[in-house]
């Protein structure tokens, strides 16, 4: 009873009804098992828990800023001339954007966010604010490129760091992309997103034409 009583920050105990409620039912059940149990197991159980509401919060965090972008106008992030390049893609363009580091706790979430995404002929996967990802995030980019490939679809890779670029290597991820669909930029994602789509169109309207021509 008296470890128990010593391992209580009293300070914060004076605002007990205020603090978060996972973190008070984390300092009673430590100093349930310190009094009951002991003081080795209360914290080891305090630490793991306390581990796994970390990683829910920044797995939390990181969801919120995923971004499955079509339209320039709800990307506050991208400069003048990168947001004239994406409107010249006429809704023909996916940017799928990613910023902070990217963990286990979000890959879920990473493919369920693209899998209920609208049309698009080109898909950007902008790591430019990514310093790192582990594994399983990676295996869920790699899922992401697959799926659009299968489809059809452009995939164009921007702002890869030396350390997310090195493990998307180790992982077989960056086999999948041709050099000449990664760029060090976005701005330079964007300019080749805007000529593809630019291609494909022009493509569209020949062949409309010789259809006329035809008939």
């Amino acid at each position: 009873i008296k470890v128990g009583i010593a391992v209580i920050d009293w300070r914060y105990l004076r605002r007990v009804t205020r603090a978060p409620r996972a973190e008070v039912v984390l300092m009673f059940v430590v100093l349930f098992l310190t009094v009951f149990v002991d003081v080795i197991t209360a914290v080891a159980t305090g630490v793991i828990l306390a581990s796994l509401a970390f990683v829910k919060e920044s797995a939390e965090m990181q969801i919120e800023s995923i971004r499955a972008l079509s339209d320039p106008e709800h990307a506050p992030f991208l400069s003048a001339e990168e947001t004239e390049l994406f409107r010249r893609c006429q809704g023909r363009l996916l940017l799928l954007y990613f910023s902070g580091l990217m963990s286990f706790g979000a890959a879920k979430e990473i493919t369920r966010r693209f899998s209920i995404v609208g049309t698009y002929d080109v898909l950007i996967i902008d790591l430019h604010d990514v310093p790192r990802m582990d594994g399983s995030a990676t295996l869920a980019l790699e899922e992401i490129v697959e799926r659009a490939s299968e489809e059809g679809k452009r995939v164009l890779l921007a702002g890869l760091t030396t350390d997310v670029a090195r493990l998307m290597s180790r992982m077989g991820v960056l086999d999948k992309l041709h050099d000449t669909h990664r760029f060090a930029t976005r701005l330079e994602a964007l300019g080749s997103a805007a000529d593809v789509i630019a291609a494909q169109m022009s493509q569209g309207d020949e062949g409309e034409g010789h259809l006329d021509s035809s008939a």
